[in-house]
């Protein structure tokens, strides 16, 4: 788990004119219907998320206020600070 909870500020298809609003950080992907989703984030996170969505297709979860997040500690760090 890169980012345990995000505020989602924009959803849309790429090209639909969704999904951009300039503040926050894009990730979507080209492939299969993909979605267009703006983060808000801080420099730090928006790296972290640019760098994933170069090195593989980041998976999204909607959480409810139930939901439990964790981080796996038992295997290797995705990003070095």
């Amino acid at each position: 788990m890169v980012l345990p909870r995000v505020m989602v500020l924009a959803v849309g298809s790429p090209g639909s004119g969704q999904g951009g609003s300039g503040s926050g950080l894009n990730a979507g992907s080209q492939s299969q219907g993909g979605v267009l989703v703006t983060l808000a984030v801080d420099q730090a996170d928006a790296e972290r998320v640019i760098q994933l969505t170069e090195t593989g297709l980041p998976y999204l979860a909607l959480l409810t206020p139930a939901s439990q997040t964790g981080f796996d500690t038992g295997s290797q760090p995705l990003f070095q600070q």
